[in-house]
């Protein structure tokens, strides 16, 4: 795989081309161990994709100062590319040949990807990582939505033993869109990635065939501009029925010189017209028209000249029951064995020999174009769902948390206040004298009682996510609890029944598992 000099580098850039074939039948213990045979390819394609992040910044840096990628690089970037369309044609059963470990083409693979490179637009190059934004989008939707339906292919293609036409299309769309995607943002190609559903004939219509796949078309002619010229795709070959076929000159191009011993015809003078063709020589008449005069009133009968004539002999007729077969002109060889058939003829349009179609155009039927666009539906359904409503939830969770939070510290703080109140009455109710301090402590009871009831009513009002429920019910238990134990010390009788309730072994567990209840439940809040 060479490029040419820069003398001859092209001036303007290619579509990339990815080549899938057709669906082709698959070894079933392949297929059941498919992800298992590609771990090793991911794990050198991941340590491969660390190189090509070092490579793509030099090369952008060269790309924005010389307007184009040096060829070393573009080689290397094109080669990533081929190699991860290969591995993924692969992981997604397309194709049943183990990829090889390689940058290079490579002919016998069913898989390949080419590119021309040419002059780059440094402005679009400078924004080239704003620009690929849009493109990386609709390419994580697609992708999305042929994984949701990978274990669905999977066990289709386990059965069948052969990936179903529709399910090769559209993974063929996404796989190419993806490397048009990667090509674009490694700089390879100033074309913005396209064509999703499908390539499109000259005339901009749709191709149709009830196969999916890529096909072979001729390639495009070298046209010099500039004094680059539009150099072959590295790799890329002319295919199947057109590779015996000579490529049109270029246009504005002088005609090769003449060979030795040629004879050249001499040029006419300057304004003079080109000789007429000679004329045709005239057939005979056949039987059965002699007396009938022809448009010109001749009988057909009459002497001609017999130098103007030439012997006319009709073919016998064909046996009765056998329908001729009209001559073929110019009809293409046959593709040599292995080969990817070409475009059948009608299918589903023509391009025309030295169209700007260069390469593998892709064509869905009508059921992969439509799988194709039941991805695009289930993968912006599945983007909307993990990047607007999943965050929107998230984030109205964070919220209520944050609320609920707040209000469960200010009612704990009113408790706090009323707990230091309750601290400072019961040490004025020790300096009275003991007829008095019984009443003394048994209003600072009841007062703290009620505030213990009141932060448990503030906790029932309060509206929490359901990940902290359970420490808010604990919560109001607890106050509850104490409260009730409170409101009894209050209303003791007289200083024995009091003292039995105050020394109660779970009197003082149950005020202490009010601030353990809260604790936890601000814990659960995210405090």
């Amino acid at each position: 795989m060479t490029m040419a000099p820069p003398s001859q580098l092209a001036e303007t850039s290619s579509k990339v081309e990815v080549r899938f074939g057709t669906t082709q039948p698959q070894r079933r213990a392949t297929v059941f161990f498919r992800i298992i045979l590609a771990i090793p390819q991911f794990f050198v394609l991941y340590f491969v994709g660390i190189g090509v992040f070092f490579v793509a910044i030099v090369g952008w840096f060269a790309a924005l100062f010389t307007g184009r990628l040096p060829e070393s690089i573009a080689k290397f970037l094109l080669g990533y590319v081929r190699w991860v369309a290969r591995v993924y044609a692969y992981a997604y059963l397309m194709v049943d040949t183990y990829p090889p470990f390689s940058l290079d083409p490579d002919p016998t693979y069913p898989v390949d990807v080419v590119v021309t490179t040419g002059r780059l637009n440094r402005a679009a190059v400078f924004f080239r990582f704003m620009l690929v934004i849009p493109a990386q989008i609709l390419s994580a939707l697609i992708a999305i939505g042929m994984e949701v339906f990978g274990l669905i292919t999977w066990i289709v293609t386990l059965v069948n033993g052969k990936m179903p036409d529709a399910f090769f299309g559209a993974t063929a769309a996404v796989l190419r869109f993806q490397a048009r995607t990667n090509a674009y943002h490694l700089m390879l190609t100033s074309y913005y990635p396209s064509n999703l559903l499908g390539d499109r004939d000259t005339l901009g219509t749709k191709f149709e065939s009830p196969v999916s796949g890529t096909f072979d078309t001729p390639p495009t002619a070298p046209t010099p501009y500039g004094g680059y010229g539009q150099t072959p795709a590295w790799g890329a070959a002319p295919q199947g029925a057109y590779a015996n076929l000579p490529l049109p000159p270029p246009v504005g191009s002088f005609p090769p010189p003449p060979m030795p011993g040629a004879v050249v015809p001499p040029s006419p003078p300057t304004g003079s017209y080109p000789p007429p063709p000679p004329l045709p020589p005239v057939v005979p008449p056949s039987e059965g028209l002699a007396g009938i005069p022809d448009s010109f009133g001749v009988p057909n009968d009459m002497p001609t000249d017999a130098s103007t004539q030439a012997p006319a002999t009709l073919p016998p007729p064909p046996p009765p029951g056998v329908v001729p077969t009209p001559p073929s002109f110019g009809a293409l060889p046959p593709p040599p064995p292995g080969a990817l058939p070409p475009p059948p003829p009608g299918a589903y349009g023509a391009i025309p020999f030295g169209s700007p179609a260069f390469g593998w155009p892709l064509v869905l039927s009508k059921g992969a174009r439509a799988l194709a666009v039941v991805f695009i539906v289930i993968g912006a359904i599945g983007f909307v769902a993990y990047f607007v409503a999943i965050p929107t939830v998230l984030g109205v969770t964070s919220i209520q948390q944050t609320i609920a939070r707040d209000a469960t510290q200010n009612a704990y703080d009113t408790l706090g206040s009323a707990t230091d109140t309750f601290k400072s009455q019961t040490q004025a109710c020790n300096v009275q004298p003991s007829a008095s301090s019984l009443k003394c402590f048994e209003q600072a009871d009841i007062d703290w009682a009620n505030a213990i009831q009141a932060y448990g009513t503030a906790l029932s009002m309060i509206t929490y996510p359901s990940s902290a429920q359970g420490q808010a019910g604990a919560a109001q238990a607890a106050a509850s609890q104490a409260a009730d134990l409170m409101t009894k010390l209050g209303n003791a009788p007289d200083g024995s029944a009091y003292s039995a309730i105050s020394q109660d072994p779970n009197f003082r567990p149950s005020l202490d598992y009010v601030d353990a209840t809260y604790n936890a439940l601000i814990q659960a809040l995210g405090g």
